[in-house]
């Protein structure tokens, strides 16, 4: 069965490259391994013929050497020695290919754009990076280990039987062929059922997921009922693709047990009466039954090793398709820029962009001179975030768009854009750490107490923090819960001043903060030497900026002072607060 599979080997290439990339390098371990079940089958098959000889020397009447029972028991003890030694050898690889697969995983999955990224959900994702990764693994350890295993102990058996009788080897192997063709044609259908069952797991991850993320909405609207229907409806797919998964696997697995029992059946009958021809003994018919014997579970047991191959396969498909995604594109070759004293420190010339969705900007420009202000308003949909993404190149901006520091951002790397430029959202994303680590992870450098409560103070949070049991120990929760939306902004806000970055962009940071501690942090930020561009509705805020920008459906207004902005679009402006007010964000 393993020799048919492998045959095709157009089907197995996915695997086969997959093997090549993570597993070629472990080849020592697979080598020790290989030789340690070598020796495995040879002591396993030298067993029985010791026996034979007490079979027959008690048959003829007469008395067996003494010597034989610790030969065997000693051949017993090395069989235990050796068997522990080669799964240790075949199971390490399988857990180091296992940790390598996750790592790339993960590291791919921190590089892709995120236009790209929402075509998978998050539980999805989870679920190719905890549960295929798990398939590959058990496939590269304890799936080898039976192949191989396997192929030892068929080529030694067939050889120590056809030792004894040609033709009974030759009649006791027939009743395997029509096995061999069921399990060709049955794969195709394994590979597509293990496929939809991996899929429907990540699809019920990604419900629950979702569902445990806005539990708090979920019963505050009564919905209850409603997400249960939901992830029933995923459950039930789950279960349904499972059950074909289980009954095409139960149709391999039985039938190459069945055959084993026939090929029993084929030696007793078959050899029955070359014992009474006088060509065999009854030793060599108990030979052949312990051979037989010994090969009817590992035989059994390829259903399932076959089984395990058609879902590691079908993972990895799906962990292939995580490792081939483009990630963030690098500096682009473009015309090299001069800078000046003049040079505004971020520039956006006649920006025009186009979602999918439906968003777009429209012929935006700006520029963002040092220690400037710029501030942006406008209703829910106008295109603020957007604007930030494609200067912080989440999105990709189209060629002479966006400028930071004189240059093109396509020519700048990613990483050294995203240093220059500090980036702080309105709903603050906080890792499920200390305080200290939400401050400094990322940073690249040490940072004392002193300096971290330094930062915490400008947001207008060191005093809560000191007052906290654990200080800046303090865990706050899964993204932040154990914090109010106002400190987990403030705690958004340490982390960005701590960066020193010379250009903040600051999208809508302070809507959840009171009104005297936004003046507090309205001055701290004003006060510094970062050039500014932020994204509110508050007038404290704006009244503070060289110019705003007032922007609706992605094209800019209007533009100038706060106050000749709000004489011009008084309803407008307070038709915006209003919806900030509602909650409209």
């Amino acid at each position: 069965m393993a020799i048919l599979y492998w045959m095709d080997r157009q089907r197995q290439r996915g695997l086969l490259a997959f093997a090549r990339r993570y597993v070629l390098q472990l080849w020592p371990w697979y080598l020790g391994g290989i030789l340690c079940l070598a020796a495995t089958n040879a002591v396993t098959l030298a067993i029985p013929r010791f026996a034979r000889d007490v079979v027959d020397a008690l048959s003829r009447g007469g008395e067996s050497s003494s010597s034989i029972p610790l030969v065997i028991i000693g051949l017993g003890a090395l069989l235990v020695v050796i068997r522990v030694l080669s799964r240790i050898l075949f199971f390490w690889p399988g857990r180091r290919l296992e940790a390598d697969v996750r790592h790339d995983m993960f590291a791919r999955i921190l590089e892709v754009p995120r236009a790209v990224l929402r075509r998978f959900g998050q539980g999805d994702l989870v679920s190719r990076i905890a549960n295929d990764t798990g398939y590959l693994r058990v496939l590269f350890a304890f799936g080898l280990l039976s192949l191989v295993n396997v192929a030892f102990l068929l080529a030694m058996t067939i050889v120590s039987m056809a030792t004894v009788h040609e033709g009974l080897t030759l009649f006791s192997l027939l009743p395997f062929i029509p096995l061999l063709f069921l399990v060709r044609f049955l794969l195709p259908a394994m590979h597509a059922a293990s496929r939809r069952y991996q899929e429907s797991v990540g699809h019920l991850t990604t419900v629950m997921s979702e569902t445990f993320r806005g539990l708090s909405s979920v019963r505050l609207h009564g919905a209850t009922s409603a997400f249960l229907g939901r992830i029933s409806g995923s459950n039930e797919t789950v279960f349904q693709s499972s059950r074909r998964l289980a009954m095409l696997e139960t149709v391999v697995f039985p039938m190459a047990g069945l055959m084993v029992n026939v090929s029993q059946a084929v030696v007793l009958g078959y050899g029955g009466l070359e014992v009474i021809a006088g060509r065999l003994t009854a030793g060599d018919i108990m030979v052949f039954n312990v051979y037989m014997a010994g090969l009817a579970f590992p035989l059994a047991f390829m259903g399932a090793v076959l089984a395990l191959v058609e879902r590691a396969r079908s993972a990895e498909d799906r962990i292939s398709e995580i490792l081939e995604l483009p990630v963030e594109s690098g500096p682009v070759s473009l015309p090299e820029q001069f800078r000046t004293d003049e040079t505004p420190l971020l520039e956006v010339r006649d920006l025009s962009f186009s979602w999918p969705q439906g968003f777009s900007l429209s012929g935006c420009s700006c520029a963002l001179a040092p220690k400037g202000r710029i501030g942006i308003c406008g209703p829910v949909g106008s295109g603020k975030s957007l604007l930030f993404d494609l200067i912080m190149r989440f999105e990709q901006p189209p060629p002479g768009t966006v400028y930071v520091l004189g240059q093109d951002v396509l020519g700048m790397p990613v990483g050294e854009l995203r240093r220059t430029v500090g980036y702080a959202l309105q709903s603050a994303r906080l890792l499920s750490d200390s305080i200290r680590n939400n401050l400094v992870f990322g940073l690249g450098r040490t940072v004392s107490d002193e300096e971290l409560y330094e930062a915490l103070d400008q947001a207008a949070l060191a005093r809560e923090v000191r007052n906290f049991p654990d200080g800046l120990d303090t865990v706050t929760g899964e993204k932040g819960m154990r914090l109010s939306g106002g400190q987990r902004q403030r705690l958004a806000l340490a982390r960005l001043f701590l960066r020193r970055s010379s250009i903040l962009l600051l999208d809508d940071i302070l809507s959840a903060v009171d009104q005297s501690t936004e003046s507090r942090l309205v001055d701290v930020l004003f006060n510094g030497s970062a050039a500014i561009m932020v994204a509110s509705h508050r007038h404290a805020v704006l009244e503070r900026c060289d110019e705003v920008l007032l922007m609706q459906d992605g094209k800019i207004l209007d533009r100038g002072p706060y106050d000749s902005l709000a004489a011009r679009h008084r309803r407008f402006l307070i038709s915006i607060e209003k919806d900030k007010a509602d909650g409209a964000d």
